[in-house]
């Protein structure tokens, strides 16, 4: 069983409280490299010129800042799997160079997964 005290340290004799859900709950390195790789995946569906990486990087931006919002790893999954699904529902043969217009899409569904829509 735990106690209270199984959640305590001592630092310079004074007790601290260790918080191990706020410590892990933000996502890893390697969540966060897999999210980026997945954003510019669906950025470069979106961009007219794929061969122009900066053109990519462009249209990858708002997804990448609204990837960065996530606070967890559930999180982060939860948003890129709309950026999944958003990918799939755009049709890649017309590409529109609108990062900003995805990313707000992706929102939307986002938002629907999470029940805040």
């Amino acid at each position: 069983m735990s106690t209270d005290n199984d959640r305590l340290v001592e630092i310079d004799g004074e007790p601290l409280e260790l918080l191990p859900n706020l410590i892990s709950a933000a996502p890893d390195a390697s969540a966060r490299a897999y999210s980026r790789a997945a954003a510019l995946g669906w950025a470069s569906r979106l961009t007219t010129d794929r061969h122009d990486p900066l053109a990519v990087l462009r249209n990858a931006q708002p997804v990448l800042e609204f990837l960065q919002a996530a606070t967890s790893d559930a999180d982060l999954q939860l948003r890129r799997m709309a950026g999944s699904l958003q990918s799939a529902n755009d049709d890649e043969r017309e590409p529109d160079d609108d990062g900003a217009g995805f990313a707000l899409r992706v929102a939307v569904l986002y938002g629907a997964m999470t029940g805040a829509a």
